[in-house]
């Protein structure tokens, strides 16, 4: 009597979940496997579904007024900086997209560096951080417990006790490794930190689903950082799988408001706080007025998994759909949406030149061995694929047509556009972007083109483990 009813309340249960996942209209390509997952795993695909499948579109996480109070700032000093140039400042369908979607102003950048070894940026960073004199605001996925952490950490203590703000923001699932020790030590010596979505039982909550992959820095509000290196030892020494190879960039200039902005954010989000914004967005200068006429330009995307647009998503696929000539992409993590692959293919067909540049071995073996299942029709549609050899491609970007990049944390898969806290750098600049083609070239001479003949004639067993892997692409 008893095993019939719970067999019957078990698919009540089971349907009621597919009804739930139908209803929230998600993407085809994701509901699918959640509906087949639900429906052969016993009790573990609903488990899953409830701990890993919700959806936060929906869902607001900060208070509109204190989402326009800190957001209005960067507004203002766009009609500050750029009066000259209103006219000129959305006239492109991604600079529009970008101001509708994400809520982002156009805003110049002073001086802008590139890093893409991990000596370069922290040397850079470490003496920043030691020149600071009024704040340090700082948000990292992972912060590990090695010595470049430990380094930074001293140099944080020590501006902490001398009276400067140091706020620190790290993923809780990101730095799992980093002992309690290394959070209370840090803590003692005046320095304020948080965990982002703090995970208490992580087989028990979805909250382990969505992390914050940003990394980002703001110094006194007039120095930024922003890229795809974590605060670890492996982006100097590298690892077993070698080096890894990524790219990060320190801004100056009116653009630094559009991090501090998003830090702001991310701050009142994890500690229910509210700072004073005019303490934290450095005055502008009398000569920082006189922009030229074509000054290099930034916008901000926080890619978020709440809210209606999936905004990195919008933003890439615009920005291929309206190159002309050529793109060239870095991504470690290639699992892109149907949106993204349809762009992809369609511009090559097109006539636009495509290269593609991924890791020949990876960190996460399940997520690589799907993205190979990709690389067949994009090598149909004409674009050059390579895959890097000199270690771990860990570099997120794409140049095109010679004059803007996009660079951050956000990878070409569907974690980054639908369930991270991502960061996207929409950068409008001829000298940065020949630089970061120059860099693309140089990565080329470490790489090796994948023969699209000798690709199709890999064994069939693996490409069906390929192919079954790709079926979970937007879970993984």
């Amino acid at each position: 009597m008893g095993s019939p009813l719970f067999i019957a309340l078990y698919w009540l249960i089971v349907l009621s979940i597919v009804l739930v996942i139908i209803a929230e209209n998600r993407n085809p390509l994701k509901t699918v496997p959640w509906i087949v997952i639900v429906l052969l795993l016993p009790v573990v695909g609903i488990v899953l579904y409830i701990f890993f499948g919700e959806d936060l579109r929906h869902v607001r996480i900060i208070d509109r007024r204190v989402y326009s109070r800190i957001t209005y700032i960067p507004f203002v000093m766009q009609r500050r900086l750029l009066a000259q140039h209103s006219k000129e400042e959305y006239k492109t369908p991604l600079r529009r997209i970008v101001k509708k979607v994400a809520n982002s102003p156009l805003l110049p950048i002073t001086s802008l560096s590139i890093y893409t070894t991990g000596e370069e940026k922290f040397s850079a960073l470490i003496e920043d951080l030691k020149a600071a004199n009024h704040h340090i605001h700082m948000e990292y996925y992972s912060f590990m417990n090695d010595t470049i952490a430990t380094t930074i950490a001293e140099i944080l203590k020590e501006k902490a006790k001398k009276g400067i703000r140091v706020r620190v923001i790290y993923d809780d699932v990101g730095s799992w490794r980093t002992k309690k020790k290394f959070w209370r030590a840090l803590r003692k010596a005046g320095v304020e930190t948080y965990p982002f979505m703090r995970v208490f039982f992580p087989l028990l909550s979805s909250r382990v689903n969505y992390r914050n992959h940003r990394k980002l820095v703001v110094i006194d509000g007039k120095i930024g950082y922003f890229g795809g290196m974590n605060v670890a030892d492996k982006y100097i020494q590298g690892d077993k799988l070698g080096p890894w190879r990524d790219t990060h960039f320190r801004i100056t200039g009116g653009a630094v408001y559009l991090l501090q902005s998003l830090f702001i954010l991310d701050w009142h989000m994890v500690s229910q706080c509210v700072l004073t914004v005019r303490d934290y967005f450095a005055p502008i200068q009398k000569n920082e007025t006189d922009i030229p006429s074509n000054p290099p330009l930034m916008q901000l995307i926080a890619g978020e998994p709440v809210g209606k647009w999936r905004t990195i998503e919008q933003a890439i696929t615009t920005l291929i759909m309206n190159a002309k000539e050529r793109i060239d992409i870095e991504t470690p993590y290639l699992l892109p949406t149907n949106n993204l692959n349809n762009a992809l293919i369609t511009a090559a067909l097109s006539g636009v030149k495509i290269r593609l540049l991924i890791p020949s071995k990876s960190d996460v073996p399940t997520v690589h061995l799907a993205s190979l299942s990709y690389l067949g029709d994009l090598m149909d549609a004409g674009i050059e694929i390579y895959t890097y050899e000199k270690g771990f491609l860990h570099s997120k970007m794409i140049v095109v047509d010679g004059k803007v990049t996009a660079s951050g944390s956000a990878n070409l898969d569907f974690r980054s556009f639908e369930h991270n806290f991502e960061l996207l750098a929409l950068l409008y600049d001829t000298n940065t972007a020949s630089k970061l083609e120059q860099i693309f070239e140089r990565d080329l001479q470490n790489s090796k083109k994948v023969d699209p003949q000798s690709w199709g004639k890999r064994p069939f067993t693996k490409r069906f483990v390929e192919s079954v892997m790709r079926l979970f692409s937007p879970l993984l």
